[in-house]
């Protein structure tokens, strides 16, 4: 599958999140981790004409899944390769998915890793749409004997949607119909829905730490064998990356 020039609708993900593939119901799972300090927020920005309103969001969503849906389509997803095989030292297309930092992947542990759910408590479901790499970072992986790698990973992820016609898609973000908004395909016009998961500006890690250590909240490993990941800047505020499980199928439970 190939990236569109003009997507109807891109999702971003930014921050603490888990994703994985359900390969039969064709959906992705964006498990949101419950850091301390963090909340899940959802930004919408249209690009062009709108001939509609959308209810304004609150700043914090409310408890409970999310899900976005084009209406009366099969669900289909998927994830953008430009190769069949990747190197991340010399690969040069920075929208390949790939660049998404794996826990179960060579980079880090390189096993199948067992799970704790207290802090996988919501998910976003996407049921339709194409996921890349939508801005990559440079960052020092450290190992837990503290040796040092600097590599290329994706800082954000996307999805982008393509609608047709008179097709509606559903972003639902509450426990009833009021907290629903319809995204209608209209010409010349398109929309980037933002998930954020970060803590405060006021609050973020001091320097020489990561949230990335946030993932070991739902990835049990025991400390004296953990990674961390930091900027190779020192003054750029250090990352929540999206990872994946190996790209296990959905559902992360």
């Amino acid at each position: 599958m190939m990236i569109s020039d003009s997507p109807t609708v891109t999702i971003i993900f930014k921050g603490l999140f888990l994703l994985a593939f359900d390969e039969e119901n064709k959906f992705c799972q964006a498990r949101v981790i419950q850091a301390d300090r963090h909340c899940l927020k959802v930004n919408i920005k249209t690009n062009g004409c709108l001939h509609q309103a959308f209810p304004e969001l609150p700043s914090e969503i409310p408890d409970g899944d999310i899900s976005f849906q084009v209406l009366r389509r099969t669900g289909s997803v998927g994830i953008y390769e430009n190769t069949a095989t990747f190197n991340r030292n010399t690969a040069e297309d920075w929208r390949d998915f790939r660049w998404v930092l794996d826990m179960e992947g060579r980079l880090l542990h390189n096993r199948q890793l067992p799970f704790k759910a207290v802090a996988l408590k919501r998910s976003i479901f996407i049921n339709n749409g194409l996921f890349y790499t939508f801005r990559t970072q440079p960052v020092s992986i450290i190992s837990p004997s503290s040796s040092h790698k600097n590599v290329i990973i994706a800082e954000q992820i996307g999805c982008d949607i393509n609608m047709y016609d008179q097709e509606v898609a559903v972003l639902k973000y509450g426990p009833d119909p009021r907290y629903s908004i319809q995204f209608k395909k209209e010409p010349g016009v398109s929309f980037e829905i933002s998930m954020e998961n970060f803590c405060d500006e006021i609050h973020r890690p001091a320097p020489g730490n990561s949230d990335f250590l946030f993932y070991y909240d739902v990835v049990d490993v025991p400390k004296s064998k953990q990674f961390r990941v930091t900027r190779q800047s020192a003054n750029a505020r250090n990352p929540c990356n999206p990872v994946i499980m190996g790209l296990s199928n959905a559902p992360i439970s």
